[in-house]
């Protein structure tokens, strides 16, 4: 059993979203619409989400948004 940490590519966005809709604690803040709309309103950050996969299964994920600048 062993854990590799991929990022979101558009290979990987079907699993994803079915990670999101088997788990009743996933919020719209997680979804890949909302990356997109922040995507537009953000032009200067840019998403990393990382996976977490289990053998070949999605089992975990951590969408988040990287911004250049003095804090990072």
């Amino acid at each position: 059993m062993s854990i590799t940490i991929k990022e979101l590519s558009p290979a990987t966005e079907d699993q994803y979203n079915i990670l999101l809709s088997q788990n009743p604690a996933s919020l719209l803040y997680h979804s890949l619409k909302y990356r997109n709309f922040l995507k537009q309103v953000l032009n200067d950050a840019r998403p990393r989400y990382l996976l977490a996969f289990q053998d070949d299964s999605l089992v975990a994920a951590i969408p988040c948004f990287v911004k250049d600048g003095s804090y990072g």
